[in-house]
C-alpha cells in the first residue's frame, strides 16, 4: 500500500520472494532495484517511462501495466479493484503484447466457489447502454472511469475530423465527454 520503495531494506526479506505485488506509483529505477532485490515474482504497476523498458525486460519478475508508458498513475477503480482481491491466489501472464496476436497481458483471479458451484459464464456480448460503468482506454483522460450517459444515434465529428459512434460519458469528476466507442472498455466481471 505504501509502494514498493518500502520493503526495501539492508537485509534480504524473503517475505516478499515469488509475491505478486501491487503498487499505484509508476515504477522508476530504484523500484526495478527493489524488486530484484527482493526476488518478486511479479508487479502490476500503473506505468513506467519508456526509458525504462531495456531494465524491465531484463527482470526475472513479471510486470504488468494498467495504464501504459509515461508516469500515470493508477485509476482509482482500477487499484479499488485490485485491493478487494488481495490475499487471493492469482496467476500474472505478463507477455509482451503483440499487436497481431489474440493473447494479451492478464491477471487471472482465482475465486473462491462453495463445492459444485460453477463461475458465471462470461458476456462477451455486453451492450454499451446507459447506465453502464466503463473506463476510458485512450486520449487524454485514459484511465478514467465513468458512466454512460447518453449515445447518439447518429456518428459524432470528432476534432480529428472523422466521424465515429460515441458514448457521451459522466467521468467520476463530473465532467461530460463525447468518447469514441473503440476508446471505451468495459469490466469483463
Amino acid at each position: 500500500r505504501e509502494g514498493i520503495g518500502t520493503i526495501y531494506g539492508s537485509a534480504l526479506d524473503t517475505q516478499f520472494s515469488g509475491a505478486l505485488v501491487i503498487t499505484r506509483s509508476p515504477l522508476t529505477a530504484f523500484t526495478l532495484d527493489v524488486i530484484e532485490a527482493q526476488y518478486l515474482g511479479g508487479v502490476i504497476a500503473p506505468s513506467f517511462e519508456p526509458s525504462l523498458l531495456p531494465a524491465v525486460l531484463a527482470l526475472d519478475a513479471a510486470i504488468l501495466l494498467t495504464e501504459g508508458f509515461g508516469s500515470a498513475r493508477m485509476s482509482t477503480a482500477i487499484y479499488q479493484f485490485l485491493d478487494e482481491i488481495e490475499g487471493r491466489p492469482a496467476t500474472l501472464d505478463a507477455i509482451t503484447p503483440d499487436p497481431l496476436a489474440a493473447r494479451r497481458p492478464e491477471l487471472i483471479v482465482n475465486v473462491p466457489l462453495s463445492p459444485g458451484e460453477r463461475p458465471p459464464e462470461p458476456d462477451f456480448n455486453t451492450r454499451i447502454d446507459v447506465g453502464l460503468p466503463v473506463r476510458l482506454a485512450r486520449g487524454s483522460q485514459a484511465g478514467a472511469g465513468g458512466v454512460v450517459i447518453g449515445l447518439p444515434k447518429t456518428p459524432v465529428l470528432m476534432d480529428n475530423g472523422l466521424r465515429v459512434d460515441c458514448a457521451q460519458v459522466e467521468l467520476v469528476t463530473g465532467e461530460r465527454l463525447m468518447v469514441p466507442l473503440a476508446n471505451i472498455e468495459v469490466d469483463g466481471a
